[in-house]
């Protein structure tokens, strides 16, 4: 990722910018992957920013020199919310790069400093519910799939997925 690139932590502020980088880059990413209904019924639940995780600590959007949101994501030690928490455990949330963006590194500069953040807090094992879009791109980053899964964004509404793991020191 070039000097005209810049990544970070997000507050509540961002809220109508990383929306707008979610409803660029879903519809077009994840188009070759999923059929018509199913993105029809999750976009608009899936393409919104959640203000939990733009004010967390955790989540970071990178910024180019002209101001555009390139990238987003983040990580927390709960998954969707829930106040179960294991120390050795965390998630990758919500990430997403503009397809203006794309093939500049901002993916991989955010996740590689979801991870650090992780291991300083001795997370011992990263999960993932990845799109079928990005699964090769968490690969690449030393993610396995460990199942298909089917993330229920409200009643009735399912989204195929992949439950990805990354065990620190396996990479």
């Amino acid at each position: 990722m070039g000097s005209d690139y810049h990544i970070r932590k997000t507050t509540l502020k961002d809220a109508s910018g990383v929306t707008a980088l979610l409803q660029a880059s879903y519809p077009v990413l994840l188009k070759p992957f999923y059929s018509e209904p199913v993105l029809r019924e999750a976009l608009p639940l899936m393409a919104r920013a959640h203000e939990g995780l733009l004010q967390s600590g955790t989540y970071f959007v990178v910024v180019s020199d002209r101001g555009e949101f390139a990238g987003c994501g983040g990580w927390s030690q709960t998954q969707f919310d829930s106040e179960d928490i294991d120390p050795a455990v965390a998630y990758i949330r919500h990430f997403a790069t503009h397809p203006n963006h794309l093939r500049q590194g901002i993916g991989g500069r955010i996740l590689d400093r979801c991870l650090q953040e992780a291991r300083s807090i001795n997370v011992e094992k990263m999960m993932c519910n990845s799109t079928y879009a990005a699964e090769k791109f968490y690969a690449s980053r030393g993610f396995r799939v460990t199942e298909k899964i089917e993330v229920v964004l409200r009643d009735g509404v399912n989204f195929p997925a992949l439950l990805m793991r990354l065990q620190f020191g396996e990479v």
